[in-house]
């Protein structure tokens, strides 16, 4: 059976599915990566991603030999920025999207340009997290490693590529968060970049998510396994795959991506005015994806689970899940801001931090660990405002659905049905290989793979408890005065 390696370049972990052209999951293999944290900076090591990558495609290629990979395909992290040298190997550790250092660039190039020009083109506000503030900073801050870089990157999978084929490449989707693209042409702002003193080469070339972006070449294929020849697609950025796989294609469709970060989103036919609201080119490249992002998730249930764990510091999501099942809705008057690792969403914040308010003496675990999750699936709830529109359909994918109290909590938090498909952890993987199926010609559009979602995919529905709903309503009242505490408090 031909097949195509799909591969998701996450925050925690390198996630590889082998998907045959019938969908089937021939095979899933994932290893974790590190993050390294100082000073409210965060890096990750692209060879790290590399390394990871040649394992389980190696593992891929000798255990499956009457499997014939036809293509690679990936989603990744994006709003990186990644330096590369001249050889391909990176000129520095990558910076991520959570990382918010370069607030006076940001500033600096928000004044020189105007702030409501820049958001005009690119669809979006330009803060610290932006990858043209961070390539500023680099050229300012880190003078060694600017020059040592002859190409810049956005995304952990166009590292991958870079590897790959040689090729210094992106897709519209990484493009619409660096803050250099025209969100409608599609097109690098030359002009921008020549006027703060880079070189309009130092960018990769934009492409689309189902266009061929090289093959794989003799050393990649020694350490991969794949054969040299081997085609490889730009793939994008996890947002376009992650929506794609929520069959958000229709105005007022809604997809509630629950990772180690995640966001809320929908879509449209052209970028929404709202400086909240982030805009990225689609993966059907006529529409748009408007999403507010956030920087605290899964990650909160993976804290709660390793501060609330019987044995020191082992993630336990089991222990948590039994909390849940005696948990009482609105958490016995506890409220909890998820604001663990800083956030960007309702403001890019690297300092604010987390807090629980209302706890007494009668606090419980359980309390303890239904309010984490419903301070997340407020702060879901806030971002469903914030786009203020009308929902006629809202999907959930990524890891936290695995937990079936929380997407209770969700739901009625939202006041939504939220639809949990059985496969959701594959999904996101299987839009990326239609992708590569209509770039083989093997597929038209992505119109069968929404039919199959929609007719005939397997799903869970949550819907609200009438009777908590009015609660959760003042709970969340309460829930947005917490950050304006947060930030006094410092």
């Amino acid at each position: 059976m031909n097949c195509i390696a799909t591969f998701d370049i996450g925050t925690t972990a390198i996630k590889g599915v082998l998907i045959g052209m019938d969908n089937t999951i021939i095979r899933a293999e994932s290893r974790r990566i590190d993050t390294f944290f100082h000073n409210e900076k965060g890096e990750q090591d692209p060879n790290s991603w590399y390394t990871a990558f040649c394992e389980i495609s190696n593992l891929f290629v000798r255990t499956k030999p009457q499997h014939k990979i036809e293509a690679i395909i990936m989603s990744g992290q994006m709003q990186n920025l990644i330096p590369i040298q001249k050889n391909g190997d990176p000129s520095s550790n990558a910076i991520l999207y959570s990382d918010g250092r370069a607030n006076r660039e940001a500033e600096k190039i928000s004044a020189a340009l105007g702030k409501e020009t820049i958001r005009k083109i690119t669809g979006n506000r330009m803060d610290g997290a932006t990858p043209f503030a961070k390539l500023l900073w680099l050229k300012d801050m880190s003078p060694d490693v600017f020059n040592q870089t002859d190409c810049v990157l956005f995304s952990s999978k166009d590292f991958i590529i870079r590897k790959l084929t040689g090729n210094c490449v992106t897709d519209i989707t990484t493009g619409s968060t660096t803050g250099l693209m025209d969100i409608l042409s599609k097109e690098w702002q030359v002009e921008w970049i020549n006027r703060f003193g880079f070189s309009s080469s130092l960018l990769p070339k934009v492409t689309s998510s189902d266009e061929i972006v090289g093959e794989v070449i003799e050393s990649a294929s020694i350490e991969t396994g794949y054969s040299s020849g081997t085609l490889v697609f730009s793939g994008s950025g996890d947002a376009g795959s992650a929506t794609l796989a929520g069959a958000v294609i229709a105005a007022n469709d809604f997809n509630i991506n629950i990772g180690t970060t995640g966001w809320i989103a929908t879509a449209s036919e052209k970028p929404l005015d709202n400086p909240s609201v982030f805009n990225l080119a689609a993966i059907p490249s006529q529409t748009y994806i408007n999403v507010v992002p956030f920087l605290n998730a899964g990650n909160v249930h993976q804290w709660i689970s390793k501060i609330l764990s019987s044995q020191e510091r082992a993630i336990n999501y089991d222990e948590v899940h039994r909390l849940l099942l005696d948990g009482t809705p609105g958490s016995n008057g506890l409220l909890f801001l998820p604001y663990i690792i800083g956030e960007r969403f309702p403001v890019m914040n690297n300092s604010v931090r987390g807090l629980f308010a209302g706890i007494s003496a009668s606090t419980s675990k359980t309390d303890l660990a239904q309010a984490a999750l419903e301070g997340v699936a407020f702060s879901i709830r806030q971002g469903l405002e914030t786009i203020n529109k009308s929902v006629q359909k809202m999907t959930v994918v990524g890891g936290g659905t695995k937990e079936m109290c929380w997407m209770k909590i969700l739901s009625n938090i939202l006041n939504q049905e939220l639809i949990v498909f059985s496969n959701a952890d594959f999904l996101p993987a299987i839009a990326l290989s239609v992708s590569g199926k209509i770039g083989l010609g093997k597929e038209k559009n992505y119109a069968g793979f929404i039919e199959y979602l929609t007719d005939s995919c397997p799903a869970e529905r949550y819907t609200p408890d009438n009777k908590l709903t009015s609660m959760y309503e003042e709970r969340f009242r309460q829930f947005l005065k917490l950050y304006p505490l947060a930030t006094q408090l410092g």
